[in-house]
């Protein structure tokens, strides 16, 4: 077991997120985590009661990082045709920068886990509200500065986006085509008319 620079439960977090990422949370056990943290079991049990509640951390964590990442690109965009068409450019950008691109992470991780999960259900619904709260007010503030049509619902383009960018990541993963990435941007478009 080789070890790892940096604090025990960082090099787990580390580990977990390239882990979970690339083979799924259901497949990647805790000795493989904490070979791949260069550590041992006892320091994992130290830091984490379970390998489930390392796996909230990795939602929270990967939910927190891509929520961020859109907020900034809604800051930067006027109105809503602006706001998805760098949206579906970052998500190909990603795709053409990281060689191990595999999705939406938060959105992997959830078709890995059954409906209603006992553990992870009500984090991830959690997460998706959240997501789905910051669309609408994203949405509602383009209606009120008039970049939006008035009789645009601001909730049900907050879920038909997030259908459209989980179904264009989707549709990548099954055809592995860059086209994908246009259909998205060309659904999101659509949704505005």
């Amino acid at each position: 077991m080789g070890r790892v620079k940096g604090g025990v439960r960082d090099n787990i977090r580390r580990a977990a997120r390239r882990l979970f990422y690339e083979q799924g949370y259901p497949r990647v056990g805790i000795s493989e985590l904490v070979e791949a943290a260069g550590t041992n079991k006892a320091s994992f049990y130290y830091n984490y009661a379970s390998k489930e509640e390392l796996g909230r951390e990795y939602l929270r964590d990967y939910s927190d990082f891509l929520l961020e990442r859109v907020k900034r690109i809604a800051a930067r965009s006027p109105d809503p045709a602006d706001f998805f068409r760098r949206w579906a450019r970052l998500m190909k950008r990603d795709m053409e920068l990281s060689p191990g691109f595999n999705g939406c992470p938060v959105a992997n991780f959830m078709g890995q886990t059954p409906r209603g999960d006992a553990y992870f259900g009500t984090e991830l619904q959690a997460l998706v509200q959240t997501w789905r709260e910051s669309l609408i007010e994203y949405f509602t503030r383009c209606r009120d500065a008039g970049a939006l049509s008035a009789d645009k619902d601001p909730a049900a383009l907050a879920e038909l986006s997030l259908c459209a960018y989980q179904g264009g990541l989707w549709l990548w993963k099954a055809l592995e085509k860059k086209r994908a990435f246009q259909r998205m941007e060309e659904l999101f478009l659509a949704l505005l008319k």
